[in-house]
């Protein structure tokens, strides 16, 4: 288990509501394992597969490898997806 906090530039993207506390958190408890398994199953995809064109709709197996939200093992993961275009890896967040 970990304290995971991801920040992309000055944005937090780990930011979430503790309902049992009732508090506003800058990171999540959770496992690291699937995130890691996650990270080392789609580590060429990630690097070298591009986001799919313009008006096309992405296939499951590309959002498999792309959404962080992947990681799933039963925690609650940020929606954050990653695409290259072969000289840089883009992120989004929602």
């Amino acid at each position: 288990m970990a304290n995971l906090q991801i920040r992309l530039n000055n944005e937090n993207l780990t930011e979430n509501e503790n309902t049992w506390s009732k508090t506003i958190e800058d990171s999540v408890l959770t496992s690291a394992y699937p995130l890691a398994y996650w990270i080392c199953s789609s580590w060429w995809r990630l690097l070298y597969e591009p986001l799919p064109p313009s008006g096309m709709i992405p296939s499951t197996d590309w959002r498999l490898s792309h959404e962080l939200a992947s990681a799933n093992s039963g925690f609650v993961w940020p929606k954050i997806i990653f695409a290259s275009d072969n000289r840089v890896v883009q992120i989004w967040s929602a």
